[in-house]
């Protein structure tokens, strides 16, 4: 974008605006740190042509000069210092479509600007910033649920799969036993930690295996 400004592309720049959101906005490199790579007086340049970019196409009977777009870029610097280019373009933008502001602005001037404009951007910027936390709140719950969920499952499918081979190996055991021999076992298996939880599966054998 900053090469639109140094070459006073005014149709570039539109078209940089067409697509340009919040979000962008975000991404961009503040100006404090712009400044020290391209210095001040390069950052305040850009932010002079975009004031009389907008005055020329935003004021209603009065020239809005270049010294007061000089001085309003200055001041726009130290207020906007932490925001970025892309979020002075989106803001003149939005001001012109009537989304901030109080839909009586029909000039530009440092009242309207700072006291009307900037609180509102900056509103806005901090509802996009809010929405986008909880959003990404929400799909990490969503993930955690969903991982817990197929953590879960394979957990069942093992759990059955080791059902099966109890069932199996209890059914080896008993082929040849009697009531006895199963009422031992029961007994082993009622003191072994590991082979109790399945104790069940060894019980139901009294159902087939009867007493001599």
């Amino acid at each position: 974008m900053l090469s639109y400004l140094v070459n006073k592309s005014n149709g570039s720049l539109a078209l940089f605006e067409i697509d340009l959101t919040i979000e962008k906005a975000l991404n961009g490199t503040s100006l404090l740190k712009l400044s020290k790579s391209i210095e001040k007086i390069n950052v305040i340049t850009a932010i002079t042509y975009l004031t009389i970019r907008l005055a020329d196409n935003f004021n209603v009977g009065k020239k809005f000069t270049t010294d007061q777009s000089a001085v309003m870029a200055l001041d726009l610097f130290e207020v906007f210092g932490y925001e970025t280019l892309e979020d002075v373009v989106l803001m003149f933008k939005y001001a012109r479509q009537g989304k901030i502001g109080d839909g009586k602005d029909f000039k530009l001037d440092s009242q309207t600007v700072f006291h009307k404009w900037i609180p509102d951007y900056l509103n806005l910027k901090a509802e996009f910033r809010e929405n986008e936390h909880k959003k990404i709140k929400s799909d990490a719950i969503a993930i955690k649920v969903n991982d817990e969920y197929f953590k879960k499952r394979k957990e069942n499918i093992q759990e059955k799969q080791k059902i099966e081979k109890i069932i199996s190996f209890v059914d080896k055991i008993t082929k040849d036993i009697d009531r006895q021999m199963l009422e031992d076992l029961i007994v082993d298996w009622t003191k072994d930690p590991v082979r109790k939880p399945y104790l069940n599966i060894l019980t139901k054998k009294r159902l087939i295996i009867k007493s001599k």
